[in-house]
């Protein structure tokens, strides 16, 4: 299960647009017992770089995205802070999803049937 959440935001050079963005998402195993929170980080369609809360820092997918990992993760603070979205994004959103798509897999497109759409008689 996962939590799709986007932030972008645009630059122009020279009259081009790009688009940068940042893709959180949250997988759940055993309810809220292990939850692991990944920030992936895009420009121009190709992730560069993406924050794994299991281990606490980020990793660079491309050589492009060195110079940011290694600035990222000397920003402790930062790193902290991430750690403390996913107990704040994750665990609230599994929470808030616990009601009605929880446990519910195999219930997504129940059956129809005749008897359930027919209009009960007016007479």
């Amino acid at each position: 299960s996962g939590c799709l959440c986007l932030d972008s935001w645009f630059l122009s050079p020279a009259g081009i647009t790009y688009v940068h963005q940042s893709k959180d998402e949250c997988y759940y195993t055993n309810g809220t017992q292990d939850i692991v929170y990944i920030r992936r980080t895009i420009y121009a369609g190709q992730e560069y770089a993406y924050f794994d809360s299991r281990i606490g820092k980020f990793t660079a997918v491309t050589e492009w995205g060195k110079p940011s990992v290694d600035y990222w993760n000397k920003n402790k603070e930062y790193l902290a802070g991430l750690q403390t979205e996913k107990d704040r994004a994750c665990t609230m959103n599994y929470n808030w999803m616990r009601g009605w798509a929880v446990g519910k897999q195999g219930e997504r497109n129940p059956p129809v049937r005749a008897a359930d759409t027919a209009r009960p008689s007016t007479s």
